[in-house]
């Protein structure tokens, strides 16, 4: 078994065996006072032996008060058994809603819910157009319309560092792209996807107060259509809150389900090593 650990705040943990050459991302955040692992992608390999020794590698190195692997939107992790054994103090059940894009773009259409079709309809025949800006501007666009989202829901809107940082990273490979609503030369709502060879993900989204109806619906209409003719194979939707009872979360996993894609499940935990630390890490954040 050899364990290679890059130096970035962004490790990847890699072990070579006979039959197996396994590769895990993740990152080290924090002081060395308030040192944490957070794991946002499962690993190319998910056999259970494998996500072990590298998880016991990992705290070995590292010394974390905690491992956070749950990640709704990035993460596909299939394997329960993992965070049973390893005794993640919480497991989390999601899901996600994946359109297959090889599908003739007529039966993508009827596959959407009629409601979403409907408003599709309406916000073509009310002038909404859709287009793109990935760039420094788009990304600014975003954040305006993302800090009146985060504020209906009396939320901690999202740093716009963290949205440049990701967009410097993922520019040059065309890795990220922005996509707007508008009308009458007024952004409705916008998007931003992560995408790959085979996938896009529905990372962020956002839109202004009151929008003109059918604006979003028609953005991820037309983005699936983009990324259909661009050859990608599945529009992933991002993560679907499962089993919960807060109504906003119930509401956003609705609208990513009637775009008529196939509900997958995954899994993601929290485990507490030193639960002093977590406590108080807990309480100088809240004072923050």
């Amino acid at each position: 078994m050899i364990i290679n650990l890059s130096k970035d705040i962004s490790h990847f943990l890699i072990i070579k065996t006979e039959k197996h050459f396994f590769k895990w991302q993740f990152y080290l955040v924090g002081t060395s006072l308030f040192r944490y692992i957070e794991i946002i992608s499962e690993p190319n390999i998910l056999e259970t032996d494998l996500l072990n020794k590298a998880l016991k590698e990992i705290i070995k190195r590292f010394s974390p008060f905690k491992v956070l692997f749950y990640a709704i939107t990035l993460s596909k992790m299939t394997n329960r058994t993992f965070f049973e054994m390893n005794k993640f103090n919480r497991i989390y059940d999601f899901g996600s809603s994946i359109v297959d894009l090889s599908l003739p773009e007529e039966q993508l259409f009827q596959n959407i819910h009629p409601k979403h079709r409907n408003s599709i309809k309406k916000a073509e025949k009310d002038g909404v157009v859709i287009f793109e800006d990935t760039t420094l501007i788009g990304i600014r666009e975003f954040h305006k319309i993302a800090i009146e989202t985060y504020k209906r829901s009396n939320k901690r809107g999202l740093d716009i560092n963290y949205l440049i940082k990701h967009f410097n990273a993922l520019k040059d490979s065309k890795n990220i792209r922005i996509f707007f609503a508008k009308k009458e030369k007024v952004i409705q709502a916008g998007a931003i996807f992560l995408v790959s060879n085979n996938m896009s993900i529905y990372w962020h989204g956002a839109s202004i107060n009151n929008p003109s109806s059918g604006s979003t619906n028609l953005l991820h209409w037309e983005a699936i259509k983009i990324f259909k003719s661009a050859g990608l194979k599945f529009f992933d939707l991002g993560g679907l809150s499962l089993n919960t009872s807060d109504e906003k979360a119930q509401s956003i996993s609705r609208f990513k389900i009637r775009f008529g894609g196939e509900v997958k499940m995954f899994y993601g935990g929290v485990k507490i090593i030193n639960k002093f630390k977590n406590y108080l890490f807990e309480v100088i954040k809240k004072w923050k």
